[in-house]
């Protein structure tokens, strides 16, 4: 299966140094241009740059082109209003974290899933063996996450 992903997921994984994970879980990861601008140009050199370019080389992550309205944009920033479209225009379904960018996805139709989500996925096809000691490693590279969900996970 293949998905489209927006920048802090990318970036998190890399952190955690499980951005494997996604080459292990999906045939294709597809990204809009202002992700991979943000994540490689912008963010040369940070979390998530060097793995997301080597995705692009070794043809398993895809760079697209998404139209997006102004409006969205304007709510949501380019970055996630391009992932949401790009999305919708592939219907597939979309690894996004940011929960204004998540409720606006899940109303359009789009099947989402956040970093947790791809953690436990992994755990439950034997991936990965700890997935304690990995949400904790998410929580130390700086994702929010509401307690209520965090508690329901563990």
């Amino acid at each position: 299966m293949s998905t489209v992903s927006n920048s802090s997921p990318l970036i998190l994984l890399a952190k955690i140094d499980r951005f494997n994970l996604l080459k292990d879980l999906f045939k294709l990861v597809y990204i809009p241009k202002s992700v991979y601008r943000e994540v490689v140009v912008v963010g040369a050199g940070r979390a998530g740059s060097k793995e997301v370019e080597e995705g692009v080389n070794n043809g398993w992550i895809k760079v697209e082109t998404a139209q997006i309205s102004p409006e969205l944009e304007l709510i949501l920033g380019r970055g996630e209003a391009e992932a949401i479209m790009l999305a919708e225009k592939l219907k597939l379904p979309l690894i996004i974290d940011e929960r204004k960018g998540r409720k606006i996805a899940e109303r359009r139709g789009i099947k989402i899933v956040g970093t947790l989500g791809i953690l436990l996925k992994a755990y439950k096809l034997g991936l990965i063996k700890d997935l304690n000691t990995e949400i904790e490693k998410l929580v130390k590279a700086g994702i929010r996450i509401d307690k209520d969900t965090l508690r329901r996970l563990l």
